[in-house]
């Protein structure tokens, strides 16, 4: 009966070893860092109400997809800029986000359809949906939006990178 009873302890101890062995040598946590070298992006130049960011244009469904999911917080003058394939009601959530940001839904003109501030982590799997159909959206770090004073039909400029 003891015999038992050590083969059971010992196969146990040496299953939970070779598992953490595996999970601290052989899984890569997969972080994503906006591109520098090799930069699949396509990048465009964003104006809203006067202030200029950097836009990282995400236009094919991998990117689309990736958006800004991994990275710890992007720079005040940085913005992801997805381009979808047609107007529609496309809905946003926070995914593999660990910080807050402020979405901004853009008509087929570069007109504000809809916007939403403060978009945290937290609401995940909440997924957010513009008023009207949108051709393009916007996101920007947490608190942009307010100090940019936008409101609906405002017209955002956005050149290079479409």
């Amino acid at each position: 009966m003891k015999k038992g009873f050590l083969f059971i302890f010992i196969f146990i101890v040496f299953v939970t070893l070779v598992v953490f062995i595996y999970q601290t040598n052989f899984q890569t946590e997969k972080k994503f860092e906006m591109p520098v070298a090799n930069d699949p992006y396509k990048h465009a130049e964003v104006t809203i109400n006067g202030k200029v960011f950097d836009a990282y244009v995400s236009d094919t469904e991998k990117l689309r997809e990736k958006g800004l999911s991994g990275l710890s917080s992007i720079e005040n003058n940085e913005v992801m800029l997805f381009v979808l394939p047609n107007s529609d009601m496309y809905g946003f959530w926070m995914k593999d986000m660990f910080f807050a940001i402020d979405i901004l839904w853009l008509d087929d003109n570069f007109e504000v359809v809809s916007f939403k501030k403060n978009v945290s982590p937290d609401t995940f799997p909440k997924i957010f949906f513009p008023k009207k159909p949108a051709k393009y959206v916007i996101e920007l770090k947490s608190g942009t939006l307010t100090k940019l004073v936008l409101k609906d039909h405002d017209k955002i400029s956005i050149t290079g990178g479409k």
